[in-house]
């Protein structure tokens, strides 16, 4: 778990400093999943991957998001 700021914070100032980076943000859930953190990951479109995470999966999520030329 991040500690300060946590990945809604860091949604956030992503979402106002560089809005055209958001589609690029990928959430992984980390050992302390607290229900405000789970309304959050609910509310965004992004994706979320719940640990553990094979390498395998990690590496397509990275492909992806560096592939994406919408961004």
């Amino acid at each position: 778990m991040m500690p300060d700021p946590d990945g809604a914070r860091v949604y956030d100032l992503v979402c106002a400093k560089a809005p055209q980076l958001v589609p690029r943000i990928v959430f992984m859930t980390g050992g302390c999943y607290t229900g405000r953190l789970q309304d959050f990951t609910r509310s965004v479109s992004n994706l979320v991957l719940d640990k553990p995470i094979s390498i395998e999966q990690l590496r397509e999520i990275i492909t992806r998001a560096l592939d994406d030329k919408s961004v």
